[in-house]
């Protein structure tokens, strides 16, 4: 079932969005959608999302629906941690900039798409399932959508 509004609406936006970026050497980010979360990461560069912490719901009687969804894009960049890896990790961090100011609404879908502030972006190591550990980002982002007469509000 498919609806016009919540997480399944536009959720693959944004991993459409984050798999436009190419890197220096021209290959695209591998982005995985909701449907096919890998249980370890075999290629980079990609990226997996998910929603983290709390997602704020404020349904109101005659007033705007809006919930508030706070999430993480984990881009999985090298193989392992070689210190050689860094720059081209660290080359990443403005395309990711630049990718998430060019689709604010993510195609007309929510209100607000946008880096999460303050701590938008942050080196790390990462590991998701098997893989040796590895060098990556953390991107934190929230997205806003109004989901005014999408549902029955009963006082």
């Amino acid at each position: 079932m498919t609806t016009d509004f919540g997480l399944r609406y536009w959720f693959n936006d944004v991993q459409r969005l984050w798999s436009s970026i190419v890197d220096d050497k021209g290959q695209k980010v591998l982005a995985f959608t909701l449907e096919k979360m890998p249980e370890s990461v075999t290629k980079v560069p990609c990226a997996l999302s998910f929603i983290v912490g709390n997602v704020s719901a404020a349904p109101s009687v005659g007033g705007p629906s809006m919930v508030i969804y706070n999430g993480k894009t984990e881009f999985h960049l090298t193989q392992n941690l070689g210190r050689q890896q860094l720059p081209y990790v660290m080359s990443f961090i403005d395309k990711i900039i630049q990718k998430a100011a060019s689709s604010i609404t993510l195609n007309g879908k929510v209100v607000s798409f946008r880096l999460a502030t303050p701590g938008s972006i942050a080196p790390v190591t990462l590991v998701w399932g098997q893989e040796e550990e590895h060098y990556g980002l953390e991107v934190f982002w929230q997205v806003i959508e109004n989901q005014s007469g999408k549902y029955t509000v009963s006082p």
